[in-house]
């Protein structure tokens, strides 16, 4: 049997995609390429993070000072209903934040 080298055992031709808010590369490219992708999915993901935690922060802070005011809020996303009415705008800055962090986590999955 002739030895290959390491980086070419390994190689697969196209990496499944994942799901939600994971990377998935398509395709073969370099391992720099793909250090690059990730790094930069982290970033998105850590300014998500900050920003998601700074609108839960402003939230917390308006709600427990008593910031007056009646927000609103439908929303209809695949499927799914959300209704948040006559909430606070610190409630309703909170929640936003909720979702900001969820949508921009960041997940690996490792595949054998």
């Amino acid at each position: 049997m002739t030895e290959q080298p390491r980086n070419q055992r390994n190689k697969r031709p196209f990496s499944k995609p994942v799901g939600t808010g994971m990377v998935s590369l398509q395709g073969e490219m370099s391992e720099a390429t793909k250090q690059m992708a990730i790094r930069h999915h982290f970033i998105y993901s850590t300014l998500g993070l900050m920003l998601g935690l700074v609108c839960m922060v402003l939230g917390t802070f308006l709600f427990f000072n008593g910031i007056g005011g009646s927000a609103s809020w439908t929303a209809k996303v695949l499927g799914m209903d959300s209704q948040l009415s006559d909430a606070g705008p610190g409630a309703l800055l909170f929640v936003v934040g909720l979702f900001i962090v969820g949508i921009t986590r960041f997940s690996v999955k490792v595949q054998k």
